[in-house]
């Protein structure tokens, strides 16, 4: 994982595991929010490994949010986050993430499973990543009314 960023996904059983690492921003989410919404209709838990994480940005953070979104659509169980960095900690529970993901500090077993890259280190098509950042900031909106007046001019600066 020497790479700035890092997005990866396996399949385990049962299981949707993400491994993020680095400094994780809008330019590289756009590929992942089009993974996501493909998984919407199964029934597996996310589980998001953010042990190497050391930033996520509001578009991230709202991706997250449809990944929660998601799975509480199809089952009750809240998405998973592992990490112990404070301060992206305290950054997701400034957005209320608490409400929606369950939290743990404990070490995720994963060795020898196939990971799929899902960095998007190429150009993107403009309207696809203008597309993206809009909706993870509604995603982020809908989870609290503090999110929804927090993120209320950047959503309408984002209408337009």
């Amino acid at each position: 994982m020497t790479n700035k960023h890092l997005i990866e996904y396996a399949q385990l059983e049962h299981v949707h595991l993400f491994r993020f690492a680095g400094d994780i921003r809008y330019s590289e989410v756009a590929k992942l929010h089009q993974f996501v919404e493909a998984l919407k209709d199964t029934k597996q838990v996310y589980v998001l490994d953010l042990y190497n994480a050391v930033h996520l940005d509001s578009t991230a953070i709202g991706v997250l949010a449809l990944m929660a979104k998601q799975q509480r659509s199809v089952t009750s169980k809240k998405p998973i986050i592992h990490l112990t960095d404070n301060t992206v900690k305290e950054a997701l529970l400034g957005v209320c993430f608490d409400l929606i993901f369950d939290f743990s500090e404990s070490l995720i077993e994963y060795s020898n499973k196939e990971w799929v890259n899902l960095n998007d280190d190429k150009a993107r098509d403009l309207e696809e990543l203008k597309e993206t950042i809009r909706s993870a900031h509604i995603w982020l909106s809908e989870i609290d009314e503090k999110n929804a007046f927090l993120f209320h001019s950047v959503n309408q600066m984002l209408a337009k």
